[in-house]
This record gives C-alpha cells, sequence and structure tokens, in this order.
C-alpha cells in the first residue's frame, strides 16, 4: 500500500508576505536567560583567589646576600597520619627543622600555636607552602588549611610591618596570608 504525497503550488498571481512566529522563541530565550542569571550567581560564590607568580627581570641574589639575611621558609607537610611542620632558612649553612603534629584538635592547635610564635618573632614570615600526598582525604587537607588561615579565638591578630601589604581579598586577621598548594609524588 504506498502513500501517495500531493505537493501544493502556489499560483503564480498570489504573492503573499511570509510571516515568522517568534513567540516560541522569545519564550526559549526567556527561560534559558534565568537558568544562565542563577548560575552564574551560584558560579561566583565558590570563588578562591589565586595568585600566578610572575617573572621578573632582575637578577635573582647572589648566596652570599642571602646568608647576610637569611629568611626562614615554612612547608607543611600533609601526611595520612601526620601534619610535619618543616622549618628551613635561605641560608645554605642551617638544616631544616622537622616536627609531626597529630590530625587531632590539640595537634592542629599545637601547629598553630607554632606557627604563630614564628610570625611573631618574624613579620617577614607570610607565606607557607603546603604538600600533601594524593591518597590524603579531602577533609584532611581542609582541617589543615584552616589550622593556617583562621586564628584561634583568643590570640590576637599579628602586628603587620609597615611596608607589608596585605593580598587583596585576604583577611588581614589571618595566621598566613599566602598558601601554597602543592602535591608529593612518590
Amino acid at each position: 500500500m504506498s502513500k501517495r504525497f500531493r505537493i501544493h503550488r502556489r499560483s503564480k498571481g498570489a504573492d503573499a508576505p511570509v510571516e515568522i512566529n517568534v513567540t516560541p522563541m522569545i519564550d526559549m530565550f526567556s527561560v534559558l536567560n534565568s537558568f544562565l542569571l542563577m548560575a552564574a550567581v551560584f558560579s561566583a560564590s565558590g570563588l578562591v583567589r589565586v595568585e600566578i607568580p610572575f617573572l621578573s627581570s632582575k637578577p635573582p641574589p647572589t648566596q652570599e646576600e642571602i646568608d647576610k639575611n637569611p629568611q626562614k621558609v615554612l612547608s607543611v607537610i600533609v601526611d595520612m597520619d601526620y601534619v610535619i611542620l618543616d622549618v628551613s632558612t635561605t641560608a645554605s649553612a642551617m638544616s631544616p627543622i622537622k616536627t609531626k603534629f597529630d590530625f587531632t584538635p590539640q595537634g592542629l592547635d599545637l601547629l598553630q600555636a607554632k606557627i604563630y610564635e614564628m610570625r611573631l618573632a618574624d613579620k617577614r614570615i607570610d607565606k607557607v607552602t603546603v604538600m600533601t600526598e594524593l591518597e590524603v582525604s579531602y577533609e584532611k587537607l581542609v582541617m589543615v588549611l584552616d589550622t593556617l588561615r583562621i586564628l584561634k579565638p583568643g590570640r590576637p591578630p599579628i602586628p603587620l610591618a609597615a611596608d607589608y601589604r596585605v593580598p587583596f581579598g585576604i583577611d588581614q586577621n589571618a595566621l598566613i596570608p599566602k598558601i601554597v598548594l602543592g602535591n608529593i609524588i612518590l
């Protein structure tokens, strides 16, 4: 059983203008626009400011200049069972000091107290590098980051050096204003 199709042709004399109904298109764009606005609001609420290092044309300091004015370098290694604070200096003759802390609230409080004392003694310390193993849970990493960022209630804010500029978007009362994240690949 075959179907027959008929082609309707207009007569040559009837030139009726073609009309396009845009109402469904406008309805579709108004719905899509509302979804776009809602998604833009929610995506902006979870932003974390990241600063990318830049190259400088200034030559690096010599080892003699570094040894005359050494600076402390803080690294926090998040292991499966412990948090390790690695304190080294830019001077070539000094060896690093490593201290282990538990993941308990008391252990993290001791970590914060140790870094707090170092920051009070040397106001130039404003950065810590946090390295983690790939197997460490997200909750443990966030606990360490909160310990490094948020001062425990009762600890007064650390006075800043006169020439220090707090990075944009960073709380002035933070324990460590600059945190660098990295991974340990074993």
